[in-house]
């Protein structure tokens, strides 16, 4: 019988915090938001929080690296739900921000706000294909399966009945 040799996921946290694609690689901020929201408890927590929470609260950020960073720290069940209410009432967020807040919400329990923003994003950047929907946000295709799988991650942790549809569009599409 072959041995199977399972990897130490400690040894994807770069010592900044944060999770890295390879061992010996930088870490990102969206892979590590996007893997920790799956397995909070795989990696320290304390390192993770304090990576997450030196990019949300740096001024030098972007916006939307902001929110990446607070759905990390959402996932890592950290107190942030009234920044994110606050935030949730921006009027000038990209489909990406809203996606990320969304997933905050989520995470921290706030379906009510979470389900209204979702149905008025997927209403207004939906783009419906019969068998499939997308998230269509205008670039590269690149850009949209990021939308819909963002998406279909907040429709399937929602049980939006879209959620089946954005998958559609994702394993034609990839």
């Amino acid at each position: 019988e072959k041995e199977i040799t399972v990897p130490n996921l400690l040894d994807y946290q770069t010592r900044a915090g944060g999770i890295a694609p390879l061992p010996y690689s930088e870490a990102g901020v969206g892979l590590s938001a996007k893997i920790v929201s799956l397995y909070p408890t795989a990696f320290d927590q304390v390192i993770l929080a304090n990576y997450f929470s030196q990019i949300a609260n740096d001024p030098q950020e972007s916006r939307e690296r902001s929110l990446v960073a607070l759905w990390g720290l959402a996932s890592l069940d950290k107190p942030i739900l009234q920044e994110l209410k606050i935030i949730s009432q921006y009027k000038n967020l990209t489909v990406l921000e809203k996606l990320y807040l969304i997933l905050a919400l989520t995470e921290l329990g706030d379906e009510q706000l979470a389900t209204q923003m979702l149905e008025k994003l997927i209403e207004e950047a939906g783009e419906d294909l019969e068998t499939s929907l997308r998230i269509n946000i205008g670039k590269d295709q690149d850009d949209i399966l990021e939308a819909t799988s963002l998406t279909a991650i907040a429709a399937n942790r929602l049980d939006f009945p879209e959620k089946n549809k954005l998958l559609n569009y994702l394993w034609d599409n990839n």
